[in-house]
């Protein structure tokens, strides 16, 4: 884990990111608390964008593993409606102290791994997969196999596998002793669908910490691919095309674990 603290700051490039100092997830040795909910979960639309509640994740049965070549079950991809609220049906499960959304109905269906996959040909379904696998990307030990299953293919990738392969060499090489300094990671608090086709989903995701305090939104492109949604990478092997803080949560839709 010597490497996370680069490796939040390359791939994330403070998106997912630590105030007040340390690095998520390098310390906590957690995994992944892969669930699916069921249909009936409860509904998380959030309507108050002054104060953000903690979040608190919900429980939720193990996702079904997967071969790497299995396909992906049948989803329903009737709904092509650009959400303008919280989707229904959510629940949320801890990842390396991010909380995730999950959806018995837009995915993901499979897990292996560390790398989820299989969301649902919908807007609601690459939302899902933005949500998860920049996380994901971020944080996993195995990021080679998120790398793989869950980011698109082509010289982007090509070049983020480089540099990142070349950062866990050097951290191997001369590894940083821990100074055990804490932090608050940031959790998700809203989305903005920027634009969306069949095969492209541009979104802005908010991220937030101390009760909404501290915010900042990363701009994603999401591309239906061999089947799924995977994160498509900008150039040079950046996840995310822009980066910014932000003052509020006005223009996105308030989406939080444990919101109402």
């Amino acid at each position: 884990m010597a490497a996370v603290g680069f490796i939040v700051a390359m791939v994330l490039f403070g998106v997912i990111a630590v105030v007040n100092g340390g690095v998520p997830g390098a310390d906590d040795g957690g995994t992944a608390d892969d669930g699916v909910p069921s249909a009936a979960a409860g509904d998380d639309q959030a309507t108050d964008s002054a104060a953000l509640p903690a979040a608190t994740p919900t429980s939720a049965p193990p996702l079904p593993s997967a071969a790497p070549a299995a396909p992906c079950p049948a989803l329903d991809a009737k709904d092509r409606t650009v959400p303008t609220l919280a989707p229904d049906g959510v629940t949320w499960s801890l990842y390396h102290q991010s909380l995730l959304p999950m959806s018995a109905t837009a995915g993901p269906a499979r897990a292996d791994g560390d790398a989820v996959r299989c969301f649902a040909h919908t807007p609601v379904g690459a939302l899902l997969a933005a949500a998860q696998v920049t996380t994901r990307y971020s944080f996993s030990d195995d990021w080679q196999l998120v790398m793989d299953r869950s980011l698109a293919p082509g010289p982007e990738r090509d070049a983020a596998r480089t540099a990142r392969t070349a950062a866990e060499a050097a951290a191997s090489a001369s590894p940083r002793a821990n100074t055990g300094t804490g932090g608050t990671v940031m959790q998700l608090a809203g989305f903005k669908f920027v634009s969306y086709t069949e095969d492209t989903a541009v979104i802005q995701m908010m991220r937030a910490t101390d009760g909404g305090l501290h915010m900042s939104s990363a701009l994603y492109t999401i591309k239906w691919v061999e089947g799924d949604w995977r994160l498509q990478l900008q150039t040079g092997g950046k996840p995310a095309a822009m980066v910014q803080e932000e003052s509020s949560l006005s223009g996105f839709v308030p989406w939080q674990a444990g919101g109402s």
